[in-house]
């Protein structure tokens, strides 16, 4: 009995089938490792910024939605600590810019009011006039084109710590913008 030789030919089939299943592969790991690159990535940015502890957990990063616990920040003259951070968007008004809504739980910050003090001491602001036209064309821009939506920050706490006293605010923010209209 002779030995048959089985020799397949590729066929463009073939490799339109293959093609597929490779995409559908990297956009399946893509999808499930998005989460970790983004910490990744935050924690990367962070070294940047000289801070003494950074800790962020990401739990859901998707096309959609963006959500991020436990977010940690602490430098010399300042902590801040947010229980979870929320972005919800689409996909086509993201690409421009826009996003639908922002909502911050459990905003705590406590600052050394000191050193803030200390620091905006040292600041030299000479031209007030063009600043404040400057910030009032940007909120007029805002307000024209607004690229958010929905506003929350929620269940929050400002505490402004001196060597003798601590002064805490508590505060909630929500506001809607459409074009031309603020709430």
């Amino acid at each position: 009995m002779a030995k048959s030789k089985i020799i397949t030919k590729i066929r463009l089939w073939h490799v339109l089938l293959g093609a597929f299943f490779s995409g559908i592969i990297v956009i399946s790991l893509v999808w499930f490792m998005a989460p970790s690159l983004a910490e990744w990535g935050l924690n990367r940015i962070s070294q940047n910024t000289k801070a003494t502890t950074f800790g962020a957990e990401v739990n859901r990063l998707d096309p959609w939605e963006t959500r991020i616990e436990n977010i940690v920040f602490e430098r010399e003259e300042a902590e801040v600590s947010i229980d979870s951070l929320l972005l919800q968007y689409e996909p086509q008004s993201l690409a421009v810019g826009q996003i639908h809504s922002f909502t911050l739980r459990e905003l705590d910050v406590n600052i050394d009011g000191k050193k803030m003090l200390d620091y905006l001491l040292q600041e030299q602001v000479n031209e007030q006039d063009s600043s404040e036209v400057i910030w009032l064309e940007k909120v007029g821009d805002f307000l024209s084109d607004p690229k958010l939506k929905f506003l929350r920050v929620l269940d929050s706490v400002l505490r402004i710590e001196w060597p003798d006293f601590s002064m805490p605010l508590n505060f909630d923010i929500k506001g809607d913008y459409d074009q031309g209209l603020a709430r």
